[in-house]
């Protein structure tokens, strides 16, 4: 009565109604007077996790992953436009592709760096298997590998705006000041260079080379970092991976069965009677 009267005294109808309808909604919201705020709070949690649980179930559905196989194939004509014509008919994205010969004579081996779904790389993989001139081909997706890239990239040294074209038609005192901002633009480059082990290669009035051997993230990385400066051209050898030296010390082995040796035994007394 009292929160009644206080509505009618100092508030509108319209508040008067809403209060009521908020009351009538939360009655009915709880039919059952007697259920406590443990069973309530309980009750929301189990309804919370198993919607939370369904949206991430169907959000890692058909996760692309990236993939490294190394294809070890006969140096014969054709090879090579046969496994890339299986990839590319069965519609998978090759992000990087590197052939080189290899020590054995008359053997090659292939990088290939697949994005897509785990079955669909392990049936590629059965697809380049099948071919007669394929040795083998190795997943070191999850393996411990020693991964590198060489770029070689041409950027400016007098700005991206500078017209190459009319670099003839200039006055001597503005190719003075070409020349000066030439010079200072390369002292950036140096330190940058540096900073991410690159190295200048080739320089020139307009131009300068730089090759930068590490992985594909810091290629990535360095390519942003110099197109202030303005890029002419580049070229990228791609992902070039070999796994890593399986044994790290000498005493591998020994230490291997130690730690074998002094493994606890299973305690089989909880076990039921045979």
């Amino acid at each position: 009565m009292i929160f009644h009267q206080t509505l009618r005294r100092f508030g509108s109808k319209a508040i008067f109604k809403n209060a009521l309808q908020t009351k009538r909604n939360f009655a009915a919201f709880r039919p059952n007077r007697n259920m406590d705020d443990s069973a309530l709070y309980q009750t929301n949690v189990e309804d919370k996790i198993s919607a939370l649980v369904q949206k991430t179930s169907n959000k890692q559905k058909n996760i692309e992953s990236e993939y490294v196989l190394n294809c070890f194939m006969q140096d014969e004509p054709g090879i090579l436009a046969r496994c890339t014509g299986i990839m590319a008919g069965r519609g998978y994205n090759i992000d990087s592709l590197v052939v080189s010969k290899t020590e054995v004579l008359g053997l090659s081996r292939m990088t290939l760096t697949l994005k897509g779904e785990r079955k669909q790389i392990i049936q590629a993989q059965k697809q380049l298997e099948d071919l007669n001139q394929v040795w083998a081909v190795v997943n070191l997706t999850e393996s411990r590998v020693i991964e590198r890239e060489i770029l070689l990239i041409k950027v400016s040294l007098i700005g991206p705006s500078f017209d190459i074209e009319t670099r003839d038609k200039q006055s001597v005192a503005m190719k003075h000041k070409l020349t000066i901002e030439s010079n200072r633009r390369l002292g950036y480059l140096k330190e940058l260079s540096s900073m991410c082990k690159a190295n200048i290669v080739d320089v020139g009035a307009e131009a300068a080379i730089v090759q930068l051997c590490a992985k594909s993230e810091l290629v990535d990385v360095f390519i942003k970092l110099v197109e202030p400066f303005g890029i002419f051209e580049l070229a990228r050898s791609g992902r070039m991976v070999m796994s890593a030296s399986a044994k790290i010390s000498f005493f591998e082995d020994e230490e291997n069965e130690q730690v074998a040796s002094e493994e606890i035994p299973e305690d089989l007394s909880n076990l039921p009677p045979s």
